[in-house]
């Protein structure tokens, strides 16, 4: 799935991705200036998962549903 940001990616934003149990399963850092994030969901256990975009000025987070 590739995740939209609404505005470019600053120094220090990291996307990270958790399970339901809270175990990590994807961390990307963006390079500043990016617009997009790719990540292969195709591994991953059907459920619920937490998606996280944090920075230098905060933190975003919510929650997404896996189905294959």
């Amino acid at each position: 799935f590739t995740l939209a940001l609404a505005r470019p990616a600053g120094a220090g934003w990291t996307v990270t991705i958790n399970n339901a149990l809270g175990e990590l399963v994807a961390e990307s850092a963006l390079p500043v200036g990016a617009r997009v994030a790719t990540f292969d969901a195709a591994p991953w256990t059907p459920g619920t998962y937490s998606l996280t975009v944090q920075g230098p000025d905060g933190r975003w987070t919510r929650r997404m549903m896996v189905h294959h």
